[in-house]
């Protein structure tokens, strides 16, 4: 990814997504089933981020406070960082048509998540000196939504309707702080 204002390259995003539609219709009823399909793995760019953040506060201070950064640029080193996600989701649309005035309509979603962060936190090249967390979450939703609907061109309309949400997500995270300088 370019930074638009610096011509910089920005980190490693490799990011692909896919989306399927099938639609089918009778005199009184139509279905719209949707399938899509997310995945990605990408270096972060926390480093440049920090660094461009470092370098426009010493131009700008946001108050003269006194204080001001060394001349010298700041130096970061930082293990590479990644996120990895793969991410499916469905949703069947069913509208059908009871009378000329009244629909009932039934929703159902499905999405099935999993990501895996890892970040190097210590900002250093020291390697006694370590600090990472490495997250791994998986999230399962479900939805399911029925309406009835009345005619919306009518001169009273309403809808009247349940609706139900189960998400489950499980997130497992691991923070390694090693004590400085151990041998």
């Amino acid at each position: 990814q370019e930074n638009f204002f610096t011509g910089k390259d920005q980190g490693n995003l490799n990011r692909g997504a896919m989306r399927w539609q099938l639609m089918g219709q009778s005199d009184r009823t139509t279905a719209l089933l949707t399938l899509g399909y997310q995945a990605g793995d990408e270096r972060a760019a926390v480093l440049e981020y920090i660094e461009q953040g470092a370098s426009v506060f010493a131009a700008n201070p946001p108050f003269d406070s006194g204080f001001h950064l060394a001349p010298e640029p700041f130096e970061f080193v930082q293990d590479e960082s990644t996120t990895a996600f793969k991410r499916f989701d469905a949703t069947l649309d069913i509208r059908h048509e009871l009378t000329p005035d009244l629909s009932v309509v039934s929703i159902t979603g499905y999405k099935d998540t999993d990501t895996e962060d890892f970040f190097d936190n210590d900002f250093s090249s020291e390697p006694r000196l370590r600090a990472e967390i490495f997250n791994h979450e998986e999230q399962r939703l479900f939805s399911q939504e029925f309406r009835l609907e009345s005619n919306p061109e009518k001169r009273l309309s309403y809808v009247a309707g349940l609706y139900y949400l189960h998400d489950l997500v499980k997130m497992q995270r691991n923070f390694d702080y090693r004590p400085p300088f151990l041998l």
